[in-house]
């Protein structure tokens, strides 16, 4: 499982936190990446979509360079169904 998140300039990293419709979250994790920019494809951990619930889920991913971290995060929505 996995989604697309489009990132506007050069980044080495991804960090993702998940949401409940309640806004309790219920998983961050970090994903390397290599891109100049454009969609990519940011995969859910093995296991998270068995462990989460059937339902609606919130993510923000930020973008991240070295130590630099995007000034905004972008927001999703994706649903699980079982």
């Amino acid at each position: 499982s996995a989604f697309s998140v489009f990132v506007s300039g050069p980044s080495d990293a991804l960090e993702i936190k998940l949401y409940t419709v309640s806004m309790q979250c219920v998983g961050t994790y970090a994903i390397s990446i290599s891109t100049n920019g454009g969609w990519v494809s940011a995969p859910l951990p093995v296991g998270y979509a068995a462990a989460l619930g059937q339902g609606s889920y919130y993510a923000t991913v930020s973008a991240k360079r070295g130590a630099l971290k995007s000034l905004k995060p972008w927001l999703g929505k994706f649903v699980i169904l079982k």
